[in-house]
């Protein structure tokens, strides 16, 4: 068994291998399926690198990760050469948000001893980066990071932690309830008589498209709504950067079967729009729109998500996944699951050091964030 680091050359040949691992793997999440992963490396910027890192055994693979590198170092004298992991480094490119991030590993070695072979083989490498930096990280992920890290005496940082919420579908329809049903009461309530104030405009309507329809008018639809929202916030949203764009339409390209659009209807007004994931058992709400009004009686967000989950529970799957980030409307409808967080390891030398004290002074300067994602 051993650990090889090397540059992806051949794309084609790193896809067939990250296949051929993921279809021996034991549930790996949706972020490291083979049709995110792929949408992933075909948008590789101009300019960057790709490496992988791959631990075989007997000619097989039995783990794999990949690191991004751009060439945009930083400015400062004391800048870094980072490294990240599944993604590029690049806000722009990054902007699809990788969660439950983890090595890719074969069912029969997924155990923490495999990662912190491939940890320690990624600290010892002189040839990658000096700053390693995995985000929204799954907790096995950064314990065997961090204790190889602690062995080799290298500064180690998490720089930011999120809880991720879920509900479960599988429960409540075992337990011969509706979703509602399982809400704390002034949830049911508030979504019960919110439903009544929308039926005032006509029939309440979800409707559902995947990848084998025409899907691009609900699309559109969950996009606009979407723009919408976030400007009252004064932000353009992220389906106004058109990298993201660019990587959704390779993904429905390469896999239309993960796709799942909700639009929510109060008569002819559009109220509400998910962009959803479905992936095994599990449905991922990644993104969505609402129609918010001055009435705080209507609950646009509440509304859309508790008929999009009765929907998807009839459907028989296991798990309503409202990923990671704290929000009311989370917690209203969910429970707190597994904590991601962000993980920066460095390598030791002078410069590391120099940035260390810099940021330590930066931290206590008046409009200095001191938590990021990075």
């Amino acid at each position: 068994m051993k650990a090889r680091i090397e540059p992806v050359v051949d794309v084609d040949a790193f896809i067939r291998t990250w296949h051929r691992l993921y279809s021996q793997a034991d549930e790996p999440p949706f972020y490291l399926s083979p049709a995110w992963v792929i949408a992933w490396i075909k948008g590789r910027p101009r300019g960057s690198k790709v490496f992988q890192l791959i631990i075989e055994e007997a000619g097989e693979p039995i783990l794999m990760t990949a690191f991004g590198q751009s060439n945009n170092r930083y400015s400062t004298l004391f800048g870094s050469n980072p490294a990240h992991c599944m993604e590029y480094g690049l806000p722009a490119h990054d902007a699809i948000y990788i969660e439950f991030n983890d090595f890719l590993t074969h069912r029969q070695h997924h155990g923490g001893q495999l990662k912190r072979i491939a940890a320690r083989a990624l600290l010892t490498n002189q040839t990658v980066a000096d700053r390693l930096v995995f985000r929204n990280a799954r907790q096995s992920f950064c314990n065997s990071i961090i204790a190889i890290a602690e062995e080799n005496g290298r500064h180690h940082e998490v720089i930011n932690s999120l809880p991720t919420f879920q509900s479960n579908l599988l429960h409540a329809r075992d337990s011969g309830k509706t979703l509602l049903d399982g809400l704390r009461a002034s949830v049911r309530s508030a979504i019960k008589r919110s439903i009544r104030l929308y039926r005032q405009r006509g029939e309440l309507r979800l409707v559902i498209e995947d990848g084998s329809q025409d899907y691009r008018q609900s699309f559109d639809l969950i996009k606009d709504l979407h723009a919408k929202t976030w400007a009252n916030r004064g932000s353009a949203g992220v389906y106004s950067n058109p990298l993201f764009l660019s990587f959704h339409n390779r993904l429905f390209a390469e896999a239309p079967e993960v796709l799942s659009l909700c639009t929510v209807f109060a008569g002819d007004q559009l109220i509400g729009g998910l962009h959803n994931f479905v992936h095994n058992d599990r449905v991922l709400s990644y993104q969505s729109g609402f129609q918010y009004e001055p009435d705080n009686r209507l609950k646009p967000g509440l509304v859309s998500h508790a008929l999009a989950a009765q929907h998807y529970m009839d459907a028989g799957y296991a798990v309503y996944d409202f990923l990671a980030g704290e929000a009311r409307y989370k917690r209203e409808l969910g429970m707190e699951g597994e904590t991601l967080s962000t993980v920066v390891i460095e390598r030791n030398g002078a410069r590391a050091r120099i940035r260390n004290k810099i940021k330590q002074v930066r931290a206590v300067l008046p409009g200095y964030a001191k938590t990021h994602q990075t």
